[in-house]
């Protein structure tokens, strides 16, 4: 039974979002490193990228195990972004704001409501997919006993 055409289209869009946000960093350490490690902290990185890439792949091919390695990545980004927001960004945001302002001669309130809106869209993303991906409906149609259509 297929409720709502969107959810494969978001699930999708998610994986496609995965992808994407991890070719970058996949291809500069391939150009630096040839993919071999030479550090664990390096080793880590690739490890996640290669998680990544295979959650995104489990996604579209309606896997339970890659919904659920995903939701506890972008938990894990969820709390990376909150830290970068409010511990390393929020000291310096209004000082850096007056700097573009007078350096672009825009309105420091309208550059502080702007700002304001992307950080919180940087917080808030990461966590929605988890919300996304732990609905019910959602888990349904990563069920193979459930009568979703794929």
């Amino acid at each position: 039974m297929r409720r709502n055409g969107n959810s494969h289209v978001l699930i999708q869009l998610i994986a496609i979002w995965m992808i994407f946000a991890v070719y970058p960093w996949l291809k500069s350490f391939y150009q630096e490193t040839g993919l071999v490690p030479q550090t664990l902290l390096e080793g880590l990185g690739l490890l996640g990228m290669v998680v990544a890439l295979f959650c995104a792949v489990g996604l579209v091919c309606g896997n339970d195990l890659a919904r659920l390695w995903s939701v506890w990545l972008f938990a894990i980004y969820f709390l990376w972004s909150f830290y970068v927001v409010c511990i390393e960004i929020a000291p310096y945001f209004s000082s850096s704001l007056e700097w573009l302002g007078k350096q672009y001669q825009v309105p420091v309130e309208r550059l502080k409501g702007m700002a304001l809106i992307l950080l919180i869209t940087h917080i808030m993303w990461p966590l929605i997919v988890v919300m996304y991906l732990t609905n019910p409906g959602v888990k349904a149609m990563f069920n193979p006993d459930s009568d979703w259509d794929r």
